[in-house]
């Protein structure tokens, strides 16, 4: 059969726009398109806007292979041991952690006709679905459509490692009967990170092809700064976002900025909204950018304070390949190959707000210190994405797992 270094036509469904692309799901699906269209694939978005974007922006980047979709919520009739829920106790449940989602909750059957119409215009070889909880739309594709999904995390008990963490459950969760369900409409899985796919392959028993395929990107690294005294730190208006930097500004910046005034603290992103409007001395606030080029230029340090969470962190990969050294809490380079330990990676990991002070400050003054671990940066980043875009050079293979 057909392998990937033949022209195919492929179809990427997200309820996750690719622009702006300062969020790292949308930073992801943009460079998995971009490097598709650079194996000479032709390939069109389908975006149902669940996750509202830049409907221009993707007009312009995509062309005439943009199809926009605008997503409405579905009605759905909710039970409690086989009792009718109201929808605001339907929520307040699944807030507690007490209700699993169902797999097709949030499927706009809308978007049915749509995709039946693209595929008659456009016959796609491949369809790869963003997200398991809109793997409904695989349904609608027959066995010469290569079948894939974009799971980005693992929400079978998602809810439940969230409460654990402190923190109220969001987005989605699924009890891992619902996610196999959903894993199984494709012929092919894309975990983000090892431990995914491991659970992956356990939860499918074998049943479908799962492989790694990280976070991939283009590697271009600013040439070291001189000085380390920009830092600077890039998230979207999420939850676990705002937790992070609201900690990291009220536990550690006033030890960093007392200890050395001169430093300066760049956000940016949406994550800014939820912040005060008053920063503190020594913090810059910014917007969401066009381009996160534009984030990190001139910056000698980036952070990702990260309290808890779920899945690859993208926002660690992405600083990296700008040629970044990383402070970094234990969850933000979860799931990142460390061969040869901590010594040997570009990041310095920070368990404690004094551990934190002492990291950025040495990287800060040490120059030499600083812009050797800029260099390795680039180099790991190099190396991880080549493996990256390896993995999903083969996912396009037209080889199906039966079962």
């Amino acid at each position: 059969m057909a392998k990937a270094d033949l022209r195919m036509n492929i179809l990427i469904v997200s309820p996750v726009p690719t622009h702006p692309s300062t969020r790292g799901n949308s930073a992801r699906i943009l460079y998995i398109a971009d490097k598709m269209k650079e194996w000479g694939h032709d390939v069109w978005f389908l975006h149902t806007s669940y996750q509202e974007g830049d409907p221009a922006a993707m007009a312009a980047w995509w062309g005439d292979r943009f199809i926009h979709h605008q997503y409405k919520k579905p009605w759905r009739k909710f039970r409690f041991f086989g009792i009718p829920v109201p929808d605001r106790w339907h929520h307040s449940l699944l807030k507690r952690g007490w209700l699993h989602q169902r797999i097709d909750q949030l499927y706009d059957n809308s978007l049915d006709d749509l995709l039946q119409e693209s595929h008659r215009k456009h016959r796609f070889d491949a369809v790869l679905v963003e997200y398991v909880n809109f793997s409904k739309a695989l349904l609608l594709f027959g066995q010469e459509t290569l079948k894939l999904i974009d799971t980005h995390d693992i929400y079978s008990d998602r809810h439940k490692r969230l409460i654990k963490a402190g923190l109220p459950p969001e987005w989605f969760f699924l009890s891992r009967r619902e996610e196999k369900k959903g894993l199984l409409r494709a012929d092919k899985i894309m975990a983000i990170q090892d431990i995914e796919r491991d659970f992956f392959i356990a939860l499918l028993e074998g049943k479908r092809t799962v492989k790694t395929v990280g976070f991939f990107l283009k590697v271009t690294p600013f040439p070291p700064e001189e000085q380390g005294r920009r830092v600077v730190y890039i998230g979207a208006n999420a939850t676990l976002n705002v937790q992070a930097i609201s900690a990291f500004l009220n536990d550690i910046w006033p030890r960093l900025h007392q200890a050395d005034p001169l430093l300066e603290l760049h956000i940016w992103g949406g994550v800014t909204s939820e912040l005060a409007k008053i920063p503190p001395p020594g913090v810059f606030m910014h917007q969401e950018c066009r381009d996160v080029t534009e984030a990190y230029t001139g910056a000698g340090i980036a952070i990702n304070p990260m309290i808890a969470g779920t899945g690859l962190k993208t926002k660690t990969i992405e600083a990296l390949a700008f040629g970044l050294p990383v402070v970094a809490s234990p969850v933000a380079v979860e799931g990142l190959p460390s061969a040869g330990g901590e010594s040997e990676v570009p990041w310095r990991v920070a368990r404690t707000p004094a551990e934190w002070v002492e990291t950025i400050l040495v990287l800060a003054r040490d120059d030499a210190a600083r812009q050797s671990l800029a260099l390795n940066a680039a180099n790991y980043a190099r190396t991880y994405v080549a493996t990256q875009q390896e993995s999903m050079r083969t996912m396009l293979e037209r080889q199906k797992t039966a079962g």
